[in-house]
């Protein structure tokens, strides 16, 4: 049951419970080790409470379910295109399509080719690994087959696109000769892998253990002969379960050089593992004595983490092509075996001296966040929907151990929000609860409903004989609804995943005498700006971190004097640095909860002067904090106790500390309005306080200009941002959009800085070419101001 693992993801990222305490959390004392009582005392006049945007999302691993190896991912147009072996279709070439790395687990698999339409010589098993390449305007697709009498006398072929779509239709273009007994092979090879350096294309291929190269005139025609590149030693880490091969080969050209990582011993042991090869473009990639082989693993076994036989690695770039990325498959026990593959997904950085650093290896079932400029995915459980007639039933094979049943006429309802307006893949997870092939109505936002046939059998990845229906639903941006109503048919739903969430881009900021300093995350690291009302300067940056550094940062200020800031970095961890009196600090290590760090980046916040404290979202659907207090030392990370919303949440959230007894924090839920719960001495149940028109398209950021009140900023479905106070007395005000015109709208989630000392608010915001801010005054905004760019110190 994958409850223990894809459940996490189900509930984690769509429900209260992921985002119930955030801020809150400096209120509770844990039960061992915190050395504070209750809450501190108010914070003093001229402090500063910043306001927050969401950061990535995040991916589960495996990518996809079940047994599988020989992965190869290509990003085109906002989309991930997969290829792999598929347990079971060695003999069709199939292909998954997402727009978020993590919907890859949940799209279905697309057969694209079937070996019986190629020649008699490849129409076995052609679905073994297969690697996409975009040429003038035409896609090819390049795999290996053979005729069915052994896996042995593979050849490997290439396909060609009809149009430029990557799903094709393809048809057979060609076959390519294999290297012969003189130069080390046996007329036979598998792994055919294009290499692109500059506007010169190459082909590697696989046989007899060992690597070679040849040049191609174009995507399916040989310019030269093969050339033995690769070769294994005869012993030591190449030589996994006594087979000493390479095989394999996926390249990346960066800073004047290839490299190419290849798989080395058997498959089917643990310690199977990644390789690289290094050339400089200007040699002859064809010569052997142009590439340096690494004299060891690049990428091993990790025992620690349950990975074994890390393998089968290929480059691949984030959607954004700011980030180099691999997938690759990995064993899960230490048997000799192929039967236990998964597929993974990494980043991969770079160091000073141009070779990659893969960082470190997770769990089978770990977390990742989402690669630069993935919008991510977001499920919605039935369960947690309005129901008119549908009736809940508990089952352990159901995501969250319940779904919702429907007859003829039972509806279930969902609210979600998109922060785009288009047509978008929605899945729905179901079940033919009486082994027939039934229907269910879709309406969207009250339109004339689409009818969707539910899949009967099938993988049951978790929902027994249920799979995803998919169908492309026209949503509007900011909030919707779609309803699914029982046509003929009893029909379980479990829950729908929207491949379009509320995400935004943003940053953190704080107050440090007379400028406001906006931090963000940019190439990997803090970029600081100071701004008053005339000039804007950048910073000099801190020190480079100890890892890449990912999401949006948390800052605050605790005395008005200096700038404390966290941030995540790949590997998870939270680092601090601080900057005082013109200098910044080294990096501190402020570990990272149990569970791993979930989507929503770092908030931070000071209650008094030696008070700082941090809180992140776990992997495990619970806010965690850690906290420190001038004379000790940080504590351990404690999960406070928390109090789930009404409705599924879509953004991280924001707090803020009004008095020493009253912690207000709001979020964005599926129906697209702010919704507020706050402690004071006890948690109380959320609420919704409304939202701009259309709904919210961003985190909500907090601030307090006194501690009868705070003010909540949001940016709303037509890019501008709006704003509404809550006071003591009079409750909420209306939602107000902050005046003056942003150009193209605003490309990022506000923050919102108070001074308690002015009684006045600053909120800035990013468009696509500037930042911009507005002073909040009374209940009147200024209109929007263009900052200057910031000059280099």
């Amino acid at each position: 049951m994958r409850l223990s693992r894809r459940a996490i993801v189900a509930r984690g990222r769509a429900w209260g419970a992921v985002l119930g305490a955030a801020l809150l959390a400096a209120a509770l004392t844990p039960p061992e080790s915190r050395p504070l009582d209750g809450l501190p005392a108010a914070a003093d006049a001229d402090l500063t409470t910043a306001g927050h945007s969401p950061g990535r999302g995040q991916v589960q691993m495996p990518l996809v379910p079940g047994v599988s190896a020989d992965p190869a991912i290509t990003t085109h147009d906002g989309r991930y295109y997969l290829t792999y072996n598929k347990e079971g279709f060695a003999d069709s070439i199939v292909m998954r399509v997402a727009s978020s790395l993590d919907g890859l687990y949940h799209a279905p698999d697309q057969v694209v080719w079937e070996g019986g339409q190629g020649p008699a010589e490849v129409r076995s098993r052609v679905g073994l690994g297969s690697w996409l390449l975009s040429w003038n305007g035409r896609w090819y697709l390049y795999g290996w087959g053979d005729d069915g009498s052994s896996v042995t006398t593979s050849i490997p072929f290439v396909l060609e696109s009809e149009g430029d779509d990557p799903l094709g239709p393809y048809r057979f273009k060609a076959m390519f000769s294999s290297p012969a007994p003189e130069i080390g092979g046996d007329g036979h090879g598998y792994a055919a892998s294009p290499v692109r350096v500059g506007d010169r294309l190459y082909l590697t291929q696989t046989s007899q253990g060992r690597i070679f190269l040849a040049e191609l005139a174009d995507p399916w025609t040989l310019a030269t002969g093969w050339s033995p590149i690769l070769k294994p030693g005869s012993d030591g880490w190449e030589c996994a379960n006594g087979r000493c091969l390479v095989e394999g080969g996926s390249a990346v050209v960066r800073d004047g050089r290839v490299a190419l990582l290849f798989s080395a011993g058997g498959y089917e042991s643990p310690d199977y593992c990644v390789g690289m090869a290094v050339a400089d473009v200007g040699d002859d990639l064809r010569d052997p004595a142009a590439w340096t082989k690494s004299d060891d693993c690049v990428v091993a076994r990790d025992d620690d983490a349950g990975v074994y036989g890390p393998a089968s690695m290929i480059w691949f770039t984030s959607p954004d092509q700011r980030e180099d990325w691999v997938v690759y498959h990995i064993k899960t026990t230490t048997e000799l075996t192929g039967g236990d593959r998964v597929l993974q997904a990494r980043p991969v950085t770079w160091r000073p001296d141009g070779t990659p650093d893969f960082g470190h290896s997770l769990p089978e079932d770990a977390f990742r966040l989402l690669p630069s400029g993935d919008p991510g995915g977001r499920f919605h459980e039935a369960e947690d929907a309005d129901r008119t007639g549908a009736r809940e039933v508990r089952s352990g094979a159901a995501s969250g151990g319940r779904y919702v049943r429907i007859e003829n006429g039972d509806s279930v309802t969902f609210s979600v929000t998109s922060n785009r307006a288009g047509t978008v893949p929605v899945y729905v997870w179901v079940r033919a609860e009486t082994g027939q092939r039934p229907r269910l109505h879709v309406r969207v936002n009250g339109r004339e409903p689409v009818a969707v046939a539910v899949p009967v059998g099938g993988r049951s990845e978790g929902f027994e004989a249920g799979q995803f229906a998919t169908v492309a639903l026209p949503l509007r941006s900011g909030a919707n609804t779609i309803e699914l109503t029982g046509a003929d048919q009893v029909v379980g739903v479990d829950r729908v995943w929207i491949d379009s969430p509320l995400t935004a881009d943003g940053a953190a900021a704080a107050q440090l005498g007379d400028r406001l300093v906006v931090l963000d995350v940019v190439d990997g690291g803090i970029e600081a700006t100071a701004c008053t009302d005339e000039t804007c300067e950048l910073l000099d940056p801190p020190p480079p971190p100890p890892e890449r550094l990912v999401g949006h940062p948390g800052a605050v200020s605790r005395d008005g004097t200096s700038v404390d800031v966290f941030a995540i970095g790949t590997d998870g961890t939270v680092w601090q640095t601080a900057l005082r009196d013109g200098h910044w600090s080294a990096w501190d290590d402020r570990g990272s909860p149990p569970p791993g760090v979930a989507p929503g980046g770092v908030s931070a916040a000071a209650r008094t002067s030696d008070n700082l404290d941090i809180y992140v979202l776990g992997t495990d659907g619970r806010v965690w904090s850690t906290a420190w207090q001038a004379g000790g030392s940080w504590i351990g990370w404690f999960a406070p106790d928390q109090r789930g919303y009404g409705v599924g949440q879509v953004s991280a959230p924001s707090g803020v500390g009004r008095r020493p007894l009253q912690l207000d924090l709001a979020s964005v839920g599926s129906d697209g309005q702010i919704w507020l719960t706050w402690w004071n001495r006890s948690w109380n149940r959320s609420y919704p306080v409304g939202a701009p028109p259309g709904g919210a398209t961003s985190a909500p950021a907090l601030a307090s200009r006194d501690e009868s009140s705070f003010d909540v900023i949001v940016r709303g479905a037509d890019g501008n941002i709006w704003g509404a106070e809550f006071d003591d007395t009079h409750g909420w005000s209306e939602w107000v959009r902050v005046p003056g015109e942003l150009p193209g709208g605003a490309d990022s989630a506000p923050v919102l800085v108070a001074d308690r000392a002015t009684g006045t608010a600053t909120a800035a915001v990013r468009t696509a070419d500037s930042w911009w801010t507005a002073t909040l005054e009374g209940t009147s905004w200024s209109p929007w101001r263009r900052l200057p760019p910031p000059a280099r110190r």
